[in-house]
């Protein structure tokens, strides 16, 4: 089997079987406490500049804080999606290539800032060397228009994204989540052999994936 990812941001990973199984790897946690790390880093950083010095102990401590959180958060997530691959017969992991193009991105001033602080990188070779640790093969591929295609007919149009959790597709009338029309559309860049019905209703595992929140 195979499974596709599709990388983001309130869904930090988005996986898909061909077999159909599909799982939605939870980000907003992650940039919930980048937000308080540089809530809390700004405090102390506007005190040091009243003082004229540019650093303290304390930032130190903080900066590193933040660096193991994201570490544990990334190594947690990555080992969820090895587990999930291996239970389910995976030989084969493809990942979008979201990472190499991200400083081109633009979904506005606060998701790009969201955006480039999650270290997408380090992610995928945290995938990549505990993957080949399990026997599995990880290659990434050109992700391009995935997020406006219809993975049930293939028509591409951005309109059908009519926000950042829904697809809607006006040509075959497939609703799905976005993420997963995504990863489902990279996982077609690999395989044809996807047995999958897109056109079923939301109660179904790819119409309403199972979200996962590490702790």
């Amino acid at each position: 089997n195979i499974l596709s990812i599709d990388l983001g941001i309130k869904n930090l990973a988005t996986a898909v079987i061909n077999t159909g199984s599909a799982i939605i790897y939870d980000g907003r946690r992650l940039i919930s406490k980048f937000r308080w790390f540089a809530k809390s880093k700004g405090k102390i950083q506007s005190t040091l500049t009243k003082q004229e010095l540019k650093y303290n102990k304390r930032l130190s401590r903080l900066t590193v804080r933040e660096k193991n959180y994201t570490n544990d958060y990334l190594h947690k997530i990555s080992k969820m999606i090895i587990d999930f691959a291996v239970d389910n017969n995976v030989s084969r992991i493809v990942i979008g290539e979201l990472n190499k193009g991200i400083s081109s991105i633009d979904i506005g001033r606060k998701n790009n800032e969201k955006l480039h602080k999650i270290p997408f990188g380090r992610l995928v070779s945290m995938i990549q060397y505990k993957a080949e640790e399990r026997g599995l093969t990880v290659e990434q591929v050109n992700e391009a228009y995935t997020s406006q295609t219809c993975s049930n007919c293939s028509i591409v149009k951005k309109s059908n994204r009519k926000y950042r959790g829904l697809y809607v597709c006006s040509n075959c009338g497939m609703v799905l989540n976005a993420d997963i029309n995504g990863a489902l559309n990279i996982l077609k860049k690999v395989s044809h052999k996807v047995a999958l019905n897109p056109l079923m209703g939301r109660g179904s595992g790819l119409g309403n994936p199972c979200r996962v929140i590490p702790y």
